[in-house]
């Protein structure tokens, strides 16, 4: 599936039942020698569940790996592992291929950014970009930086106008 839907290379790219710390990740996608993409499946009728989460997550993290995929082959979802002070995972898309409320090219577009060309040519990451710089908790916290910095300005200038005034009226 790897190499007839995305285009991995099963012998460069792909390795199955990658070792990570004592446990073994499903797959992992490699391209030039680097690391790019753990993959965790599940069965078909397995819900995935938070420790599936945490099960891809902790490998990807324990590799230094930004991207992780969780499926059972219907439900797939793509997490952006961020490694900042604490290791966080985001979700990027979650699409059921068996929703048929959702359009065939959704679903293309969303696995699209699984494939090999698209971790090649940084197009999943660029997708990414764009979508986080989008995302509305983004967005409110600028704001809410950007108020905290005139607030405190305001109140330093408060402050240097009140002592003006002061030494002004007492002179």
């Amino acid at each position: 599936m790897l190499g007839d839907i995305f285009d991995y290379d099963r012998v460069a790219n792909v390795t199955a039942e990658y070792r990570i710390r004592g446990k073994f990740a499903d797959f992992v996608i490699r391209l030039d020698g680097d690391l790019k993409m753990v993959i965790e499946a599940k069965e078909f009728n397995i819900k995935l569940n938070e420790n599936h989460l945490a099960q891809a997550v902790g490998y990807a993290a324990n590799e230094g790996i930004e991207w992780a995929v969780l499926t059972n082959a219907h439900m797939w979802q793509l997490y952006h592992i961020r490694f900042a002070r604490s290791i966080t995972q985001e979700l990027v898309f979650s699409v059921d291929l068996l929703d048929e409320s959702i359009a065939l090219a959704d679903k293309v577009k969303f696995l699209y950014l699984i494939s090999k060309r698209s971790l090649t040519e940084d197009i999943i990451g660029q997708y990414w970009a764009e979508e986080s710089a989008l995302n509305v908790d983004n967005i409110l916290s600028v704001l809410i930086l950007d108020f905290a910095l005139i607030t405190r300005r305001a109140v330093h200038y408060i402050g240097f106008f009140f002592m003006l005034f002061r030494y002004c009226c007492t002179s």
